[in-house]
Order: structure tokens, then C-alpha cells, then sequence
């Protein structure tokens, strides 16, 4: 995914515009509506806002394109242009659009730029073989150019959730083993279906449910130290299933046949399975690089 997951979105006031009344207004509507949602988008308008919001009711969210409510008896619709105003967007295609019935209010604009580290973590999963591609539900333009940004050469832009899935099923079937990286509510089905799922931290609840792996808050890095502990565990899982292979087929039809009185069967049964406990403890006692040391300095604390 994009849009919260390589990238951090915020609100860029000098951009947007006001169609009718007063910008100020508009902006705390908007953050109204989305005061329940946990999209990134949504946080990024909430915190340009502030607190001093009306109450919004009969929200509903309809994913990959807004969010509907009313105040004070009046209907709103905000998300994308397409949502909001019923019409494809002619404007601004960085911008989210707060209307009524009667049309568009307001034309908020939103930049983005990489999260702290994505780069270096990219480069890391590439030196690893690993290829990379970005999946969103975002504008054509905007996707192109983080991708650009990041030196992702594949991507695809307008993706819903079903088209998420679609992709997916493609590249299982060209026999690849795909780890889907996500944060929001549109992820969730791509997340339960892939073969490793990573949710970011700080992302929606349904995005954590449907992953196996929750990465910690919004550190990127830790996708790195999540497949160095993942390929640790798969190294001492096969050295313990060797010993115990190898110990059992040497070992036990000794015991049976007698040449090994039971006292000193048991304790070597028992220090074969000691063996391989303390040969598991290892995996958590051995320094796990997170990332290079520039993704390092870049990342929050």
C-alpha cells in the first residue's frame, strides 16, 4: 500500500480553497466527518483542524473513496471527487472534496512524502532479491510520483480492494510468494489473503486482525528485522529437526536393543531435548539488525 504505509499525508492549507463560505468551517466539517476513521487521510485532516469540531452523525464510510454524515440536519459527503460531488474530478488530483447537495464546498489539498527510512528498506529488500510494487487505491499522478521517489518501478494506481485482490491472485499464479504491506481498512482482504501479512502499527484495527505480523508504530526498518528474526527462527527450526532426525535414528534402536541400560536412555533423551530449547533461546539473544545505518538516523524514536 501507499498512502499511510510508504508515505505519511498531511493537509496542505496554502492549496486548498474554499467554493463557498468560509474555509475554516469547512475544514472542521470534514474532520467531523472523519472523526472515526482511522485512515491516514482522515487523521492528516483532524489534525489540521484541531478540536473545536461540530458533532456529526449517520456517519458512513464507503472504503477506497470517503466518508458521509450529517450536521445540523445538513447532508455532507467528503472524500474523493468522484464521492463527494458524483462527478470525476476535473481539479486538483492531490485534493479531497467536501460537498452537500447542492455541490462542492471546499477543495482540500493533501501532500505526502515518504515515511523516514522507506528508501533504505526498499534498497534493503531489493539487495535480498526481493521485488517490490505498490498497490493503492490513490490518483494515477500520485502514486507515479512516490513510486518514482522511491524507485518502485511497477505500481498501480486506482486499485479498490477487490482489484488489490486481483493482483494478488495474479502473482500467486505465476508462482510467486507475496507479503502484502498495509495499514487501513482497504488492505484487510489483500492482507488475509496473502501468504505474509505485515500490518504498520499505528494503522486500523481490521488492517492488525487480518496480518500476522504488526510491525511496531510507523517504523518501516522493522519489515528488515522482521525477515531477519523469520529466517533465523526457518535456520534453527531445520538444525533442531536434523539433530532430533539424527539423534533418534542412531540413539534410539540402541536403547531398544538393549545396549543402553534406561537410566542413561532418559538422560539422554532429556539432554537432547535440552539442547534444542537452548539452541531456540539463541534466536532471541542474537543482535537482530534493524536496517542501514541511514534508515537509522531517519527514523523517529
Amino acid at each position: 500500500d501507499k498512502t499511510g504505509t510508504l508515505t505519511e499525508p498531511r493537509l496542505d492549507r496554502a492549496r486548498s480553497v474554499a467554493v463557498r463560505g468560509d474555509l475554516d468551517e469547512a475544514l472542521a466539517i470534514a474532520a467531523a466527518l472523519e472523526q472515526a476513521s482511522s485512515h491516514p487521510l482522515a487523521k492528516a485532516v483532524r489534525a489540521a483542524a484541531g478540536d473545536a469540531l461540530p458533532l456529526a452523525g449517520r456517519l458512513r464510510e464507503t472504503a477506497g473513496a470517503g466518508v458521509e454524515g450529517e450536521i445540523d440536519g445538513v447532508r455532507y459527503r467528503f472524500g474523493l471527487a468522484a464521492f463527494s460531488t458524483g462527478h470525476a474530478d476535473d481539479g486538483e488530483a492531490a485534493a479531497l472534496v467536501l460537498a452537500d447537495e447542492v455541490g462542492e464546498i471546499a477543495r482540500f489539498a493533501i501532500d505526502e512524502a515518504p515515511r523516514p527510512g522507506a528508501v533504505d528498506m526498499l534498497s534493503a529488500l531489493h539487495a535480498a532479491g526481493i521485488g517490490t510494487e505498490i498497490v493503492s487505491g490513490d490518483a494515477e499522478a500520485r502514486v507515479a510520483k512516490i513510486a518514482a521517489q522511491l524507485g518502485i518501478a511497477h505500481w498501480q494506481s486506482g486499485a479498490r480492494p477487490d482489484a488489490k485482490l486481483a493482483r494478488l491472485a495474479t502473482l500467486r499464479a505465476s508462482g510467486k510468494r507475496v507479503a502484502m504491506v498495509g495499514d487501513g481498512v482497504n488492505d484487510a482482504p489483500v492482507l488475509a489473503a496473502a501468504d505474509v501479512a505485515l500490518a504498520i502499527g499505528d494503522g486500523a484495527s481490521l488492517a492488525h486482525a487480518a496480518s500476522g505480523i504488526l510491525l511496531g508504530g510507523s517504523r518501516l526498518d522493522t519489515i528488515i528485522e522482521a525477515r531477519t528474526i523469520a529466517r533465523r527462527m526457518q535456520r534453527t527450526l531445520r538444525q533442531n529437526l536434523n539433530w532430533a532426525l539424527a539423534y533418534n535414528l542412531s540413539v534410539v534402536p540402541v536403547a531398544a536393543l538393549g545396549f543402553v541400560p534406561p537410566w542413561l536412555a532418559a538422560i539422554g533423551m532429556s539432554a537432547s531435548s535440552i539442547g534444542v530449547i537452548l539452541n531456540s533461546l539463541r534466536i532471541g539473544r542474537e543482535a537482530t539488525p534493524i536496517a542501514p545505518t541511514a534508515a537509522r538516523r531517519q527514523a523517529p524514536a
